[in-house]
């Protein structure tokens, strides 16, 4: 604790010396007598202002998280846009509605589908590009795609 506080009393008053203000050696022996009281005392004078609720840490793991923030254009734009925005490989653009079209009426489950497992003698891999991709999010991803191109 006493080593964090010495860091953060360097690390200002190094700011104050670069500010070439007059008044540095007041603003130096405050920072110092404030430093001087939280080690002597173990407590901090200095109001810490309230995070606002988008800042706070929450208890939800990094996949959590990710999850409840995923959309599926996120997703889309994250791991098949590379193909599916260029026609890389074949790909159906997202948008071609004439490309989209069979696969469409192949229902939406079939498209999920190829999407978790690929599609044999295509360039479409199982999961597209997105290892890491749960199948809601793929089946995000294809309902998004299939939505900006009926």
């Amino acid at each position: 604790m006493k080593s964090r506080i010495f860091t953060a009393s360097v690390f200002f008053l190094s700011l104050i010396s670069c500010t070439g203000s007059d008044d540095t050696t007041d603003k130096a022996s405050t920072v110092s007598e404030t430093t001087q009281d939280i080690v002597e005392t173990g407590e901090n004078r200095t109001a810490i202002p309230e995070l606002p609720v988008s800042a706070k840490v929450t208890s939800a793991t990094p996949a959590e998280q990710v999850a409840a923030t995923n959309t599926g254009e996120s997703v889309y734009n994250r791991a098949c846009a590379g193909c599916h925005m260029t026609g890389a490989a074949d790909a159906p653009k997202i948008g071609d509605k004439a490309a989209w079209a069979d696969r469409i009426s192949q229902g939406a489950d079939a498209l999920v589908n190829s999407a978790i497992n690929g599609i044999p003698g295509t360039a479409m891999l199982a999961r597209g590009t997105c290892n890491a991709c749960s199948d809601d999010d793929l089946k995000l991803a294809v309902d998004y795609m299939i939505s900006q191109s009926q």
